[in-house]
């Protein structure tokens, strides 16, 4: 995934023109090059190479073509809740997640979340909320969660 933080158009012009110098990585079928961020807008996508694809948005309906250069859908975790990771989110926000990420799935397509509170209790929530990808800036925090939560699943698989 490249997050394009300048202007999408000729950013993404510039990362294909720098991808050509490494044809292994374009015609890989198992790697997917997805751009987020200051994307250009869905009716352009076909103005790009085949093995560029997109990160979706909730809330824009896509032509059937589009949808098939789309990997995921994201979106941004304050436009859904303002809660903090701590103590318990309001039924109102908990429904806003569960229906943008039931849409997302209805689309046959993954869901993470920018902008999330970032820190264990929040990245359990997420879970449980079957978000597809956590999104973080503590690497090894989350690896460090996500290894105990295994041998903790596993223990209790033994019992």
């Amino acid at each position: 995934m490249i997050d394009l933080k300048t202007e999408g158009v000729a950013t993404l012009n510039t990362l294909i023109s720098k991808l050509k110098n490494y044809p292994k990585l374009i015609e890989c079928k198992t790697l997917f090059i997805t751009v987020s961020g200051n994307m250009p807008a869905p009716a352009l996508w076909s103005n790009y190479p085949d093995y560029i694809h997109f990160d979706g948005r909730p809330g824009i309906t896509y032509t059937p073509e589009q949808q098939k250069r789309i990997r995921l859908v994201s979106a941004n975790f304050r436009s859904y809740s303002s809660w903090n990771g701590k103590g318990a989110l309001t039924n109102s926000d908990e429904e806003k997640i569960n229906r943008v990420i039931e849409a997302a799935h209805a689309m046959n397509k993954p869901f993470r979340f920018w902008a999330i509170p970032d820190f264990p209790e929040s990245w359990k929530k997420l879970i449980e909320f079957r978000v597809d990808i956590l999104n973080t800036d503590d690497v090894s925090g989350l690896a460090a969660f996500l290894k105990e939560r295994k041998k903790t699943e596993s223990n209790l698989n033994k019992k």
